[in-house]
Protein backbone atom coordinates (compact mmCIF):
# COMPACT_ATOMS: atom_id res chain seq x y z
CA UNK A 1 0.00 0.00 0.00
CA UNK A 2 1.17 3.43 -1.00
CA UNK A 3 0.97 6.08 0.73
CA UNK A 4 0.78 9.58 -1.03
CA UNK A 5 3.66 12.05 -1.49
CA UNK A 6 3.52 15.19 0.89
CA UNK A 7 2.64 18.20 -0.84
CA UNK A 8 5.52 20.58 -0.98
CA UNK A 9 6.02 23.61 -3.17
CA UNK A 10 8.18 21.30 -5.44
CA UNK A 11 5.81 19.16 -5.78
CA UNK A 12 3.22 21.28 -6.27
CA UNK A 13 4.41 23.35 -8.85
CA UNK A 14 2.88 21.43 -12.31
CA UNK A 15 -0.08 22.59 -11.18
CA UNK A 16 0.61 26.23 -11.28
CA UNK A 17 0.79 26.05 -15.18
CA UNK A 18 -1.11 29.36 -16.11
CA UNK A 19 -2.02 29.69 -12.44
CA UNK A 20 1.51 31.84 -11.09
CA UNK A 21 -0.63 32.67 -8.28
CA UNK A 22 -0.83 29.89 -6.17
CA UNK A 23 1.45 28.19 -3.83
CA UNK A 24 1.45 25.98 -0.75
CA UNK A 25 1.84 26.81 2.35
CA UNK A 26 2.09 24.62 5.77
CA UNK A 27 1.99 27.18 8.50
CA UNK A 28 -1.78 28.18 7.14
CA UNK A 29 -5.54 26.15 8.24
CA UNK A 30 -7.25 26.28 11.60
CA UNK A 31 -4.69 23.45 12.76
CA UNK A 32 -1.66 24.46 11.07
CA UNK A 33 -1.77 21.19 8.77
CA UNK A 34 -0.96 23.90 5.41
CA UNK A 35 -3.31 24.71 2.32
CA UNK A 36 -2.84 26.09 -0.51
CA UNK A 37 -3.12 30.09 -1.29
CA UNK A 38 -3.66 32.16 -4.22
CA UNK A 39 -2.62 35.43 -5.41
CA UNK A 40 -4.78 38.11 -5.97
CA UNK A 41 -3.61 40.68 -8.94
CA UNK A 42 -5.71 43.49 -7.61
CA UNK A 43 -4.16 43.43 -4.19
CA UNK A 44 -0.96 43.01 -5.19
CA UNK A 45 -0.90 45.61 -7.44
CA UNK A 46 -2.54 48.12 -4.45
CA UNK A 47 0.12 46.94 -2.64
CA UNK A 48 -1.55 44.98 0.21
CA UNK A 49 -1.58 41.06 1.09
CA UNK A 50 -1.74 39.87 -2.29
CA UNK A 51 -2.28 35.81 -1.08
CA UNK A 52 -5.03 34.40 0.24
CA UNK A 53 -6.30 31.16 1.55
CA UNK A 54 -8.05 29.43 -0.91
CA UNK A 55 -11.14 29.24 1.03
CA UNK A 56 -15.03 30.24 0.45
CA UNK A 57 -13.84 33.28 3.14
CA UNK A 58 -11.98 34.96 0.95
CA UNK A 59 -12.60 33.60 -2.64
CA UNK A 60 -15.89 33.52 -5.03
CA UNK A 61 -15.30 30.98 -7.15
CA UNK A 62 -18.82 32.03 -8.80
CA UNK A 63 -17.46 34.76 -10.11
CA UNK A 64 -13.71 33.71 -11.04
CA UNK A 65 -10.61 33.14 -9.02
CA UNK A 66 -9.75 36.79 -11.14
CA UNK A 67 -10.11 38.50 -7.11
CA UNK A 68 -10.42 37.96 -3.61
CA UNK A 69 -13.74 38.67 -2.35
CA UNK A 70 -13.12 41.77 -0.97
CA UNK A 71 -11.92 43.65 -4.41
CA UNK A 72 -15.31 41.62 -5.64
CA UNK A 73 -16.98 43.90 -3.02
CA UNK A 74 -15.51 46.79 -3.68
CA UNK A 75 -15.30 47.00 -7.24
CA UNK A 76 -19.50 46.23 -6.95
CA UNK A 77 -19.69 49.26 -4.48
CA UNK A 78 -18.00 51.61 -7.16
CA UNK A 79 -20.46 50.35 -9.64
CA UNK A 80 -23.26 51.01 -7.65
CA UNK A 81 -21.91 54.40 -6.78
CA UNK A 82 -21.05 55.08 -10.28
CA UNK A 83 -24.66 53.91 -11.62
CA UNK A 84 -25.96 56.20 -8.61
CA UNK A 85 -24.12 59.30 -9.83
CA UNK A 86 -25.06 58.83 -13.72
CA UNK A 87 -29.07 58.50 -12.53
CA UNK A 88 -28.82 61.25 -9.70
CA UNK A 89 -30.68 64.13 -11.89
CA UNK A 90 -33.50 61.32 -12.59
CA UNK A 91 -33.49 60.59 -8.80
CA UNK A 92 -33.40 64.25 -7.41
CA UNK A 93 -36.29 64.91 -10.46
CA UNK A 94 -38.48 62.39 -9.12
CA UNK A 95 -38.00 63.03 -5.04
CA UNK A 96 -38.63 66.77 -5.95
CA UNK A 97 -41.94 65.83 -8.10
CA UNK A 98 -43.02 63.71 -5.17
CA UNK A 99 -42.37 66.62 -2.71
CA UNK A 100 -44.79 68.55 -4.90
CA UNK A 101 -47.45 66.35 -4.88
CA UNK A 102 -47.40 65.96 -1.39
CA UNK A 103 -47.05 69.76 -1.07
CA UNK A 104 -50.31 70.17 -2.73
CA UNK A 105 -52.56 67.03 -1.17
CA UNK A 106 -51.30 68.32 2.10
CA UNK A 107 -52.92 72.03 0.45
CA UNK A 108 -56.16 70.46 -0.82
CA UNK A 109 -56.94 69.04 2.24
CA UNK A 110 -56.17 71.87 4.19
CA UNK A 111 -58.44 73.91 1.91
CA UNK A 112 -61.32 71.17 2.59
CA UNK A 113 -61.58 70.99 6.06
CA UNK A 114 -61.74 75.02 6.00
CA UNK A 115 -64.56 74.47 3.55
CA UNK A 116 -66.10 71.69 6.08
CA UNK A 117 -65.92 74.09 9.09
CA UNK A 118 -66.71 77.22 7.20
CA UNK A 119 -70.19 75.22 6.14
CA UNK A 120 -70.50 74.03 9.77
CA UNK A 121 -70.28 78.09 11.13
CA UNK A 122 -72.66 78.51 8.49
CA UNK A 123 -75.29 76.15 9.41
CA UNK A 124 -75.16 76.91 13.27
CA UNK A 125 -75.47 80.46 12.27
CA UNK A 126 -78.52 80.12 10.06
CA UNK A 127 -80.20 77.44 12.53
CA UNK A 128 -79.85 80.31 15.52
Amino acid sequence: MSRSPRLTTERVAWARGPWTGVRYRTDIGPNGEGGFEMRCEICAAKGEQSYWPLDLEFWTPSKGLTRCKSCWNAYERDLRAAAKRRRGGVTAKASAAQRAYQRDWAARKRQQEREAEGRERYERRKAA
